[in-house]
């Protein structure tokens, strides 16, 4: 993964429950180094000297993240955890007074609130789009069948 990278990118790493800055930089470097984690995914796929668990393991990583939906949530929490770590940044800082903490607070509200919209949910799959470069299909349903019953 390390070679695949760009200069400026930072590696995908695990996310501790704690902080925000951990989950939103986890987010960020999946969101913005997806392309280089789905080629990996695809090298270890691909690999006949790596196991045969660890390829498939590759394999179903790869077809679960390369969906739509995955890449639409890494945009949408990219964004939103990016608005809370600023914040939490600010607010741990000693400068911080009671009045800009009120308005940091109003803003963060204003904004989960804004997100909410047709506007910015069309942003969210702007985006999904330029880092997918796929057309979104609707996931395959499987078939019904009914049940054959036995007649005596």
């Amino acid at each position: 993964m390390k070679q695949k990278l760009k200069p400026n990118q930072k590696v995908v790493k695990r996310a501790t429950e704690t902080r925000w800055s951990s989950r939103y930089n986890a987010c960020s470097s999946f969101k913005n180094s997806w392309e280089e984690f789905m080629e990996t995914l695809n090298d270890i796929e691909n690999n006949n000297s790596e196991k045969q668990i660890n390829r498939r393991k590759a394999a179903c990583l790869k077809n679960n993240l390369s969906t739509f939906e995955s890449v639409f949530i890494a945009v949408f929490w990219t964004s939103l955890l990016e608005r809370f770590n600023k914040t939490s940044t600010v607010l741990q800082s000693t400068s911080a007074n009671l009045e800009y903490v009120v308005d940091l607070y109003k803003s963060l509200i204003d904004y989960v609130n804004e997100i909410r919209s047709d506007e910015m949910f069309q942003q969210f799959i702007d985006e999904e789009k330029k880092i997918r470069k796929e057309k979104y299909e609707l996931d395959k349903k499987r078939r019904l069948t009914r049940p054959l019953y036995a007649t005596n």
